[in-house]
């Protein structure tokens, strides 16, 4: 490992509210040099070793790294990491946080744009944490939308999806796909979307009975719902955590218009705020 290259992962290892926009310029410019580090870490976090607070940051400015470089090489070891990410702790889910909505659709887009039926195992697979089950769906349902994609990829993997959201008691995520076989009039999935409402089985904050009975969306997915297939890691630097004065003493009450994902929605409705208006 060269001089730089240490230099960039000891800087990235190092969480600050200040957003390191040169570190990640030389990570862009020593990408060739810096990318085994990363695929070192993805491998270390797979084999199930335990990482350190360090190597989380490392992990969080990685990821981003790899979407910002579209390296489709990492495509695999990221499959990977989210599919067992129940089995390693939640690790991507703390080190992501609103970032697994924010920004993973794009990066999960720029990488498996030629891998639907490798997302799709993902979805099916019980170690993938719901959210990141509903990003992939949605990353799905984006090349569908592209003309990339035939919505029969929702038809024929749908009856896997849901056996396992139901037996992970995965609702929210049951819910994002009953939405998307709505919007695609799928309708052979109609009866059994009303039997796992009636169980439970699906978040009716998010899909109603009524409107799997009408088999019609109170609020109509369109382009907004899409994924822009395009990354840009110094865009981030907007976010809240970057700001300086975000978090001002001045202003006190800003916290609760900027809610964590595990906290009471700021809309009043009583749910998380991951399973309202984050989405």
């Amino acid at each position: 490992m060269t001089e730089t290259v240490t230099k960039i992962v000891q800087e990235l290892s190092r969480w600050s509210s200040t957003f390191p926009e040169e570190t990640l310029n030389s990570a862009r410019k020593n990408w060739p040099e810096l990318l085994p580090e990363i695929t070192s870490l993805f491998d270390h976090i797979i084999q199930r070793n335990p990482i350190t607070e360090k190597q989380e940051s490392f992990l969080f400015w990685s990821i981003l790294l790899v979407g910002d470089q579209g390296e489709k090489a990492c495509f695999e070891q990221l499959m990977a990491l989210l599919e067992h990410d129940k089995e390693n702790g939640l690790i991507l889910d703390r080190v992501l946080g609103d970032a697994t909505t924010e920004t993973m659709p794009a990066i999960l887009y720029l990488l498996g744009e030629h891998h639907p039926n490798r997302m799709s195992r993902v979805v099916s697979a019980s170690g993938t944490d719901e959210y990141i089950k509903s990003v992939i769906m949605r990353v799905l349902f984006s090349m569908v939308q592209d003309g990339k994609l035939s919505s029969d990829l929702f038809a024929t993997h749908a009856p896997i999806w849901l056996a396992s959201m139901t037996s992970c008691d995965d609702t929210f995520s049951a819910a994002c796909l009953g939405s998307y076989l709505i919007h695609f009039e799928i309708v052979s999935f109609q009866k059994e979307l009303l039997a796992l409402e009636k169980e439970g089985k699906i978040d009716s904050s998010m899909l109603t009975l009524e409107e799997i009975q009408n088999w019609q969306l109170s609020y109509p997915l369109d382009r907004n719902e899409c994924v822009a297939p395009t990354f840009d890691i110094i865009s981030i630097k907007d976010w809240a955590c970057f700001r300086k004065n975000e978090w001002s003493i001045e202003k006190p009450f800003v916290k609760s218009l900027a809610p964590k994902r595990n906290d009471p929605c700021f809309c009043g409705s009583g749910k998380k705020y991951k399973k309202c208006c984050l989405n």
